[in-house]
């Protein structure tokens, strides 16, 4: 009989003043060595339930039931810095051991091993501020094994990582499960990496567990409820759902999706074309300067003289009235590229322009950088300034910052008196969004105390609020899960009927894939790629879609599960 890893039951918990429990009779059990999804829409309570296994991150309120840990617990942040708090690599893997009152020769013993799993031994004398997101998120990862926990909790850890370094941080939390026999809960999101490991889904929804159960009986339960849940399922899942497929098992991963495809294709259910088809008809054409909303040229950055640059000689535009989307790994410049042109930083070289008359509003990477209010009625409420137009309107702690654009040059301006112009809840709009994203219930809680995701929706209504004429978005789908996506680029494409431009930095290259009208490609401190969505996916191996994957060779043009799906007959 395996001994229990973690047990709950009716576990319920409210935070102070809130009458509906976040959780509310939750019962499971963990076996020892296993390793468990912990998956559901946002808000439902998965980072709660999470930190109740963490003693220092208990949170403070009233509690039901009993949660109980058999053992130590490591744990894993979504924002790697956020948890690093020494400077070397070394010091980072050290520290836990240090706290625990561990001899030297252990301590020592211990780093050695867990660098040596890793493959980091090269890094141990590194700064740990000139590492990538993936490497960063790693050394949190090999930090928290190497006090030898027997649970290993993780809140979203690839919520911030390329899908490249995704890929590479979860194979070494299977190798942690699967060699060191630590049983591991993981919350997460993005399920296509992470489903095809677990031995258990534990699914919650609507305060309480929906169900704790296998992958395939997870799937199956999903399907046969009509639960909306099941877009956040992988690809390949979503297509076998879709179209009938599953009576053998589900696919998971996109080797499985390939052969579901192949058989499909012998079968004649699907048309297939190899991979001599046509490929998308989109125009590749770059956008002229007249066309543009915001035009690049020869843009160059580095944070320091003795720094590499960030950004060499980067030319591009926007074209006006898109959706587009911009991708690349960790550290490559996405961010620095946002925040250039949202003007928070002057380049050393080259130049931005921003079409005369054009009114921008930016929700950056941190939501919490636009929370000023005690309250989210309080934040949504704010008066807003109303700038004049061709300005770049955002919140910061203490401050307004208005801009204005000259000749191609950013130059900070006065901001004006409030005015009744936009912006309480009741306006045009911005109620429908309230109550879309779900936040209406949440309107008198502190901003900090919502979850991820909530804080992620309710910065971008505030962001909208601004009644911009381009948004700027970087990393928009964090924390949320599949149904919230669905809502926010439903929200996207209504501002794009509208004329608006958007602009997002993402590492969520489905939703690109979906959303997107053009995408582009930032690597080498460049724009390497740009073309239309279809094209650009269809283009590429590794920055493509686990549906291109699937169908690549077989079956021409799919790029989305829609795509693959309106093949099959």
């Amino acid at each position: 009989m395996r001994v229990a890893a973690v047990s709950a039951r009716d576990f319920g918990f409210a935070y102070p003043g809130q009458a509906t429990p976040v959780l509310d009779g939750v019962s499971f059990t963990v076996p020892a060595a296993a390793f468990v999804a912990v998956c559901g829409p946002t808000g439902c309570g998965k980072s709660t339930l999470l930190r109740h296994m963490v003693p220092a991150l208990r949170p403070v309120g009233r509690q039901s039931g009993s949660i109980e840990v058999a053992g130590s617990v490591g744990f894993v942040a979504q924002d790697p810095e956020a948890q690093i708090v020494c400077d070397t690599v070394v010091a980072e893997l050290a520290f836990g051991s240090e706290n625990a009152g561990l001899a030297t020769p252990v301590i020592r013993r211990r780093v050695s091993e867990v660098a040596s799993f890793f493959g980091m031994d090269a890094w141990l004398e590194r700064s740990v501020h000139t590492l990538s997101g993936g490497q960063k998120q790693m050394v949190t990862l090999a930090a928290a094994l190497a006090v030898d926990p027997q649970v290993l909790v993780l809140d979203e850890p690839t919520a911030r990582l390329d899908p490249i370094a995704a890929q590479a941080f979860i194979q070494a939390l299977a190798r942690a499960n699967g060699e060191l026999g630590c049983t591991v809960l993981c919350v997460e999101h993005r399920l296509d990496e992470v489903l095809p490991l677990a031995d258990r889904v534990l699914y919650l929804r609507d305060s309480g567990c929906r169900a704790f159960a296998d992958v395939q009986s997870f799937v199956g339960q999903l399907r046969d409820a009509d639960d909306a849940f099941v877009q956040a399922l992988p690809a390949p899942t979503r297509v076998a759902v879709a179209v009938g497929a599953g009576v053998d098992g589900y696919p998971l991963d996109v080797r499985a999706g390939r052969a579901l495809v192949s058989a499909a294709v012998d079968a004649g259910r699907i048309a297939g074309d190899g991979a001599g088809g046509a490929p998308p008809a989109d125009d590749p054409t770059p956008p002229d300067s007249t066309a543009c909303a915001i035009e690049i040229r020869d843009l160059s950055f580095r944070y320091g003289t003795e720094s590499d640059w960030v950004l060499r000689r980067l030319t591009g535009g926007i074209r006006a009235g898109s959706i587009h989307a911009i991708v690349g790994g960790n550290g490559v410049g996405k961010s620095t590229l946002f925040a250039l042109i949202c003007g928070d930083m002057k380049p050393q070289m080259g130049r931005i322009r921003i079409r005369e008359g054009l009114r921008l509003a930016a929700l950056v990477q941190n939501p919490k950088a636009l929370f000023t209010a005690d309250t989210l009625r309080g934040e949504l409420e704010e008066k807003v300034p109303e700038e004049a137009r061709g300005g770049v309107s955002r919140a910061v702690p203490q401050t307004r910052l208005g801009y204005k654009v000259r000749r191609g040059l950013f130059e900070h301006v006065t901001p004006p008196r409030a005015s009744e112009r936009m912006t309480a809840v009741e306006s045009t709009g911005i109620d429908g969004l309230v109550r879309s994203f779900g936040l209406l219930p949440l309107m008198d809680r502190h901003p900090y105390d919502l979850s991820g995701g909530e804080q992620q929706l309710a910065a971008l209504v505030k962001v909208l609020a601004r009644d911009p004429d381009i948004v700027l978005l970087d990393e928009p789908t964090k924390g949320l899960d599949a149904q919230m996506k669905a809502r926010l680029g439903g929200v996207l494409r209504e501002l794009n009927a509208q004329g608006r431009t958007v602009v997002f930095v993402t590492h969520d290259l489905e939703f690109a894939a979906e959303y997107a009208q053009v995408c582009s490609l930032l690597a080498q401190g460049q724009l390497v790629a740009t073309e239309p969505v279809a094209r650009f996916f269809d283009g590429n191996r590794f920055y493509t879609t686990a549906v291109n994957r699937m169908t690549r060779g077989m079956v021409q043009g799919c790029v989305t599960v829609d795509d693959l799906v309106a093949r099959w007959s």
